[in-house]
Order: C-alpha cells, then structure tokens, then sequence
C-alpha cells in the first residue's frame, strides 16, 4: 500500500511538472505562432518518466536528461527552470549510494555546460545560475540520503539495544529464578532435617521420658513454623510486581548464625559458635551466603555425621570473613538408610571471585570478602 501511494504521488508530481514547464514556456515566449509538435513530445520525456522516479531512479535521470539536453541545444524556448531535470538529480542523489550520485552529479555538469555551449547564445551568469541550481538540487538529495541513513542506523542500533535489554531481562530472570530455587532448597532441606532429628528424639523419650518427648514436639512446631515463615516471606516476594522496601522481609546473615546454632543444638546436635575478630556490617549477599553455608553444613552433619559434636568458627578480617564448620563424626548417617558416605556431604567454597561446590569434610572451610 506505501509502494501504490508512492507512485500515485509521483505520477501527479510528473503531470504537475509537465503542465508547469509548458505553461512558463508560453508565458515566456510571447509570440503566438505555432510550435512543432515534437515540442510536446520532448516536454513529457523531461517530465512523465518521473513517475517511476523511486523505482528505477538512474535509468529515468538518463532518460530526463537526454530530454533535457536535446530541449536546450534546438531552437526552441526554454523554460525558466527544467523542472524535471532538478527533480531527477534529487532523486538518484537521495536514492542511490554516494558512489552513484557522484558520477552523476558529474555527468550532469558536462551535460548542462555542453548543451549551453552547443546553443551558442549561453553566458558566463546563465552557466553559474545553471551550476547552482542543480548543484544545490544534489546537494538536497544527498543530505536527504544521509539523514536517511543515519536514522536506519538508530533505528538499528535501537533494536539491538531493545534485542540486548530483553535478554539481559531473561538472564536476570533465570538468575532470579535459580537463586529463590537455591533459598528454598536450603530452608526445606535444613528445617525438614531438624523436624525428622526432633520426631526422633520424640520417639524415643516418649515411653519413658514424656516431658522430653513434649519439648521435642513444640521444638518441631516451632521449627515448621520458622520455616513457613521464611518461604512465605521468599515466595511473597513472587506476587509483587514491585513489593517495595516495606513488602520485604530482611534475608537472614551472619547476625542470625547465632540462633541458627541455637535452635540446631536444640535438635540435638551438640554445635558450639566460635567468634573471633570483631562483627561488623557485610553486604547483604556475603551475610547472606555466610548464612546459608553453615545452613547447609550443618544440615549436612545433622543427616551425614552420625553422632556428633560440631563447631562453628567465624573469623572477621579486615576485607573478609571466613566461615569454618567442623565436626568429630564418623559418617553413615546414624546407621540411616540410603546415607552418604563419610565426608562426602557436598558444600560450597568461595575463590577467585565465585563460589564453587566442593565436598564437605571435616575440617573444610569457606570464606567470602566482606567488600564487593
């Protein structure tokens, strides 16, 4: 539909330009005495090829000129302005390549000084009027083939742009996306572990030790409840568009390493906390991961250790913070069916800039920078 409406206008434009250059020819001539009838003729070859002027642009330029060209070296009057001729030059020097509209531009000054001369009666303020009308006709054109240029390439540039944001958008939500499914694996897996250690223990003081047995129950309630609470507050965070800093929980850090250990020695599992240096403030995702390292091991030591006694060390340097989990176990799991071999419990190593998953045995250790 564009391409229809392009001719369309440029077949009006050429109807327009024809009956413009006849009619200031006759204005001009001043006599009324007849003209021949190629006269016409060579007037629609300047101007009706125009119609197809954004189609084949250089083969009508050719076929304008030569017109034009013809008109100026007979005897017959001139018009003002070869109208056609102009809109011609516009074109293939706002439409062809830089390469083409040059040679053109070329070829038509020879043309234009050529037919001056060959009409014998040309002077030196008609060949410069001439020069400048048609070098500023070129001059439009190739401004206007810039321009074009220039904006194809923005519009390019910000597609790519748009193209890169969209998938920097669909990593960041990946990386979301594996990040929560890593916070809730640590939660399920640390709080199910103590829930399934407490049952236990529940079990088995029940017969002869009953308000024992009744501590471990409330000890499992309050752990089913804490980890209700932290996935509610993950998984609230997914029906927000923008939650905001009050629709927010704050994630657990190094401050909440204390009462992790409380309430895994509370379970059962003899755990003792080890602070050397002084605490200070860490970015969120260091306190984070300190977090969620001895999260994991000492969820590991609950279903891997067997019986045993754990430590756990935390040593502030001045740009880092090393997290030390140890414990005395001898593996199996308790005797449990389907338990990993000693040592083997899987855990998570900060170097060069990136954690690693390493296994956990005793005496291993992970440390993160306190500053990005």
């Amino acid at each position: 539909m564009g391409r229809t409406r392009q001719l369309v206008a440029d077949a009006a434009l050429a109807v327009t330009l024809a009956v413009l250059t006849w009619g200031t020819i006759e204005l001009d001539r001043g006599c009324e005495c007849p003209r021949p009838w190629w006269a016409l003729s060579l007037i629609l070859a300047q101007t009706l090829p125009l119609a197809l002027r954004r189609v084949t642009p250089v083969p009508v330029w050719l076929l304008v000129g030569l017109a034009t060209g013809v008109h100026g070296a007979s005897d017959l009057a001139d018009p003002p302005v070869y109208f056609g001729a102009l809109v011609a030059t516009y074109t293939v020097a706002s439409l062809s390549s830089r390469r083409s509209s040059v040679v053109v531009a070329g070829v038509t000054a020879v043309a234009i000084l050529a037919a001056m001369l060959a009409a014998g009666d040309a002077t030196l303020t008609d060949v410069v009027l001439n020069a400048v009308v048609f070098g500023t006709a070129w001059i439009l054109g190739d401004s206007v083939r810039v321009h074009r240029a220039y904006t194809a390439e923005l519009e390019d540039r910000a597609t790519r742009l748009q193209r890169q944001r969209q998938e920097d958008a669909w990593r960041a939500a990946a990386a979301e996306r594996l990040r929560m499914s890593r916070e809730v694996h640590d939660i399920v897996a640390h709080h199910v572990s103590l829930i399934v250690v407490q049952s236990e223990a529940a079990q088995v003081m029940l017969p002869a030790r009953p308000e024992k047995a009744a501590e471990s129950v409330g000890a499992i309630g309050a752990t089913a409840r804490q980890a209700l609470g932290e996935l509610r507050g993950l998984l609230g965070t997914l029906r927000r568009d923008d939650p905001g800093p009050d629709g927010l929980s704050p994630q657990p850090g190094d401050a909440e390493i204390a009462s992790l250990v409380g309430s895994v020695r509370d379970a059962g599992l003899p755990v003792e906390l080890v602070v050397d240096g002084t605490p200070r403030p860490l970015p969120a995702g260091v306190a984070l991961s300190a977090y969620r390292i001895v999260q994991e091991a000492l969820t590991n030591v609950l279903k891997h250790a067997g019986p045993a006694a754990a430590t756990v060390s935390l040593r502030y340097g001045d740009r880092q913070l090393e997290v030390r989990v140890a414990d005395d176990g001898v593996g199996g799991g308790a005797g449990r069916r389907g338990a990993w071999p000693p040592g083997d419990g899987g855990g998570w190593r900060w170097r060069a800039g990136s954690w690693t998953s390493a296994p956990a045995r005793r005496g291993a250790s992970s440390s993160t920078p306190a500053c990005p």
